[in-house]
């Protein structure tokens, strides 16, 4: 009755809700059906965070650290500012803008340079071509998803507003939606628009100057970083 009376009340000021659970709905026996009985009652659907396509836990959103906080509020923020789609991009700038205001601008506790750069030196991050679409970014486990595609987006993210500057990344994302976003040509096009070279030379460019020795390479993601304007997962990646 409590979560009827609040969805009404979010109705009636035409709020937009993001629902988070914690590690007791995630670890609870009858998860699922707490899910169903949330989405029947309210109408609210339990948004993914953590998981897979094939996990059932990408049916909840799991926030228990600041960093989760200010992540997933990023997320509500750019989709409110921008528009709504989800993959390597929006998790880039949840992580590159949003977690940089909270209590650590680090994913796992190291800075998205680091964690890119052992991906791409042990082979474990494809061309980002390849992570375009929802479907393909999602595929992989969540350990790869998590240990290798999360930071490399924040990476990526930063490298194109310091070349290219937060404007161009606005442009970019607010050119494909959560339809659009499925067409990886779709969106490779919207990227050419926007920045004025192909994906694929971006890509290039960003894996060598990552390549270089760290004590003459900038750091591409700056540890402090203007308050998020973006992003947020669709309902049905």
């Amino acid at each position: 009755s409590t979560l009827r009376r609040y969805a009404a009340l979010c109705r009636r000021h035409d709020a937009l809700v993001r629902m988070v659970a914690t590690s007791a709905i995630r670890e609870a026996r009858n998860r699922d059906e707490i899910a169903r009985r949330v989405r029947r009652e309210t109408g609210f659907e339990l948004q993914a965070h953590r998981g897979n396509n094939f996990d059932w836990s990408r049916n909840l959103v799991f926030s228990s650290e600041a960093e989760d906080d200010a992540h997933e509020l990023t997320h509500l923020l750019f989709f409110r500012e921008v528009g709504q789609h989800v993959g390597l991009f929006d998790e880039g700038v949840a992580i590159h803008f949003g977690q940089a205001t909270a209590a650590s601008p680090l994913w796992r506790d190291r800075p998205c340079d680091d964690w890119a750069r052992e991906s791409i030196a042990a082979g474990e991050l494809p061309p980002l071509e390849q992570l375009l679409t929802p479907e393909r970014m999602y595929a992989a486990p969540w350990g790869q998803v998590g240990r290798h595609y999360y930071p490399a987006g924040c990476s990526f993210v930063g490298y194109l507003v310091g070349r290219f500057g937060a404007p161009r990344l606005r442009l970019f994302l607010r050119s494909f939606d959560c339809e659009s976003q499925n067409s990886a040509e779709a969106v490779g096009a919207a990227f050419q628009l926007a920045f004025g070279i192909k994906l694929a030379v971006a890509d290039q460019a960003w894996r060598q100057i990552l390549s270089q020795p760290r004590a003459t390479t900038r750091s591409l993601t700056p540890s402090a970083a203007p308050a998020a304007r973006s992003a947020r997962w669709c309902s049905s990646p």
